[in-house]
């Protein structure tokens, strides 16, 4: 049986006041929320682009 205070440091209230890794402090950081809402901007406006081409070309007499 593993001991009690190691799971409670583990998964206790001390766990929350651990330093975070390196990823979660980048997925903070103001220049990835910056080029997470670009990447989504560029996505939506792909999308749109397409559509538009689509009709465009289900007009266009074959």
């Amino acid at each position: 049986m593993p001991n009690p205070s190691t799971l409670t440091d583990e998964f206790g209230p001390s766990a929350a006041r651990r330093t975070p890794d390196a990823l979660t402090t980048f997925l903070r950081s103001s220049v990835s929320q910056f080029v997470l809402a670009s990447l989504l901007v560029l996505a939506v406006v792909g999308l749109l682009a397409g559509l538009f081409l689509l009709l465009l070309w289900s007009l266009v007499p074959h």
